[in-house]
């Protein structure tokens, strides 16, 4: 099993807006055959820590996932829409396996 980690600061003030904004992009993956995740939070004073557990059958899975993700005209929008709910511009992400 492929795994992709994402890990991001969210404002407070912007929780709910970014929840119906992973929302809807969850709704175009799961489209497209992607959708198995898990998200961690955690607060912070002005901020709140994601961490985002993306499940894939394989790497060659997650690529055909996010290629035809990507093509998708709302996912781009959805994307602008996230990355001003941010608290910092920093977006780390992370490829793992299971064993």
């Amino acid at each position: 099993m492929f795994v992709k980690m994402y890990s991001y600061k969210i404002k407070q003030s912007d929780f709910q807006k970014w929840k119906k904004i992973n929302n809807a992009a969850k709704k175009i993956y799961t489209k497209y055959g992607g959708g198995n995740s898990k998200g961690l939070m955690k607060k912070g004073k002005n901020f709140i820590k994601i961490i985002e557990l993306d499940f894939y059958k394989s790497k060659k899975d997650f690529l055909k996932i996010t290629t035809l993700v990507d093509q998708n005209k709302r996912i781009n929008k959805l994307y602008q829409e996230f990355l001003n709910t941010l608290y910092q511009k920093k977006i780390t992400q992370e490829e793992f396996e299971t064993f």
